[in-house]
């Protein structure tokens, strides 16, 4: 997978220029080789590998004073998946910094991925990250809604719409709401499979959570 900061970049931000809207702000982050050496020392003490973060320059998502995504190389690892699997009609829960739709970008070119839909529910986010992806937006007919995933399937004719891949990249963090609520959106979306045996669900760090809250479930 790739990063999407070159993209941000070119569009104007830098760190003495966030993007900031509402409940939403992306700022530009570097991290230098002595702060990634920290930060592997701390992965190491609290045996949190997935955590490593390798210098260089990074986008950051906030909404409010939480930080929501990133594409570090965290998020290029646990939406790996998902990428390699996406195929026909895809639908995705959560925009984020827009990472899968650079990332699905080749499969969308060759037809493999033949429509995304992505409902977000935050509209300022929405508002900020659609002019970064506005070329892409516009060859490929991608759907962007401004919705609640736990209720969007409310609001759709489940005899009419479907999806050959559905994805839900919602949480913040890796933790113990993530398989709760997981569970639910995948038990009542999968209704929306075309396939059921042939089609793929999942969620974002999904086989991180099982591994690191197996109790729980």
């Amino acid at each position: 997978m790739e990063k999407v900061v070159d993209l941000y970049k070119e569009y104007g931000l830098s760190e003495d220029n966030p993007f900031i809207l509402g409940s939403a702000e992306i700022r530009l982050m570097r991290i230098s080789d002595q702060m990634s050496r920290m930060m592997d020392l701390r992965c190491a003490l609290n045996n949190t590998p997935e955590m490593r973060v390798s210098p260089g320059e990074y986008v950051q998502l906030f909404i409010g004073p939480e930080l929501m995504m990133t594409d570090t190389d965290l998020e290029l690892r646990t939406n790996q998946e998902f990428i390699d699997n996406a195929k026909g009609d895809v639908l995705i829960g959560g925009l984020g910094i827009g990472l899968l739709i650079k990332n699905l970008e080749s499969k969308l070119e060759s037809g493999e991925v033949s429509s995304l839909t992505i409902v977000e529910y935050n509209i300022d986010v929405l508002t900020l990250v659609r002019p970064i992806f506005s070329e892409m937006i516009s060859k490929y007919n991608i759907k962007l809604v401004n919705g609640d995933i736990f209720t969007w399937i409310d609001s759709i004719d489940s005899n009419v719409v479907c999806f050959d891949t559905i994805y839900f990249d919602i949480w913040s963090s890796i933790s113990p709401d993530l398989l709760e609520e997981g569970h639910e959106l995948m038990a009542e979306y999968s209704e929306l499979l075309s396939d059921a045996e042939e089609g793929y669900i999942s969620c974002w760090a999904w086989d991180l959570a099982e591994r690191k809250f197996r109790e729980d479930l």
